[in-house]
């Protein structure tokens, strides 16, 4: 049984490439709202623009205060 995202929003931390990239067009393709997080904003702005459906926010993973503003923000 297929699982539809419509309608779901999905968090996906990495660059705007690669398996991150990938899993974000994934997503997109299955209709969800994606969240894209990671330390290069700017990079992430470049990765993903022109699609409204995609979200970019920042985060360190080895920093505690990003996660939990993530969280918060999210």
């Amino acid at each position: 049984m297929a699982t539809s995202l419509k309608d779901k929003t999905v968090l996906v931390i990495g660059r705007g490439s690669g398996i991150a990239l990938a899993i974000t067009q994934a997503a997109r393709a299955q209709g969800a709202q994606v969240i894209v997080a990671g330390r290069s904003p700017e990079a992430l702005t470049e990765a993903y623009k022109g699609d409204p459906g995609v979200t970019v926010e920042t985060v360190d993973l080895t920093d505690d205060a990003t996660i939990n503003a993530l969280a918060d923000r999210s």
